[in-house]
């Protein structure tokens, strides 16, 4: 389902704190989006699948970690083995998230790149602890 490359890039307001998440090749119903769920305290998530029946919805939950930046993702309903981690790589500057899916081979590993956008341009955005970007 996820097997292209996705891009993570910009919208709406800062105050929102909205993300989109599409597919390089992505169709209007391969596309996703991220949005602040409602608890601020919580620094919560949702990814939410387009057009698309309501067990394709996924949650985003920030991992209890003493690691700040680590993302947990995972398939609300899901079997143990279709959960995907998504957490944060290399520096600050680089800012890259990468995705994998647990318990998989390496070809199935996916990554989630934040672009320095064609849209927007400048640097690449960074996440705050609450989960918004910067």
């Amino acid at each position: 389902m996820l097997q292209a490359r996705l891009h993570f890039w910009r919208t709406g307001s800062k105050a929102e704190g909205r993300l989109k998440i599409r597919r390089a090749d992505s169709k209007a119903e391969g596309k996703l989006k991220i949005r602040r769920a409602d608890s601020k305290a919580e620094g919560k998530l949702k990814i939410r699948r387009v057009g698309s029946k309501t067990e394709d919805r996924l949650k985003v939950l920030r991992s209890g970690s003493k690691i700040e930046d680590m993302l947990k993702v995972r398939r609300t309903g899901s079997r143990t083995e279709d959960r995907l981690k998504v957490r944060r790589t290399g520096s600050r500057t680089e800012d890259r998230l990468k995705v994998r899916r647990t318990g998989s081979r390496t070809k199935d590993r996916l990554k989630v790149r934040r672009t320095c956008s064609r849209i927007g341009g400048g640097r690449a955005p960074r996440l705050t602890e609450d989960g918004l970007q910067v």
